[in-house]
């Protein structure tokens, strides 16, 4: 049971380390990269929630530091993009300079 677990969890990492280099900018995701897409996906949503949550009370500390911008793009704006931006399959990090 332990030797099935542990190899089950090295095809996970083999596959979803490997899915984001296979594929040329232009190309289409396949059906795995998009089928692996969707619970990372989920946990995104998950991330823009939990950071919009944690946002409103940290604002105490960026109002008068001036890093008002810089928090609520890290905590809201990249998971929200991340999660519901890119393309499913899309395994580029950055979206800003990608047209969709």
């Amino acid at each position: 049971m332990k030797k099935a677990l542990v190899l089950m969890m090295m095809a996970v990492f083999l596959l979803t380390s490997t899915a984001g280099f296979a594929r040329e900018p232009g190309d289409e995701p396949s059906g795995n990269e998009i089928l692996l897409d969707l619970p990372i996906r989920v946990l995104g949503v998950g991330a823009t929630l939990m950071g919009t949550v944690i946002f409103f009370p940290a604002l105490i500390f960026t109002i008068p530091t001036g890093s008002v911008g810089l928090s609520a793009r890290k905590l809201i704006v990249e998971p929200f993009k991340f999660s519901f931006v890119r393309p499913l399959g899309d395994s580029r990090t950055n979206y800003d300079s990608v047209d969709y």
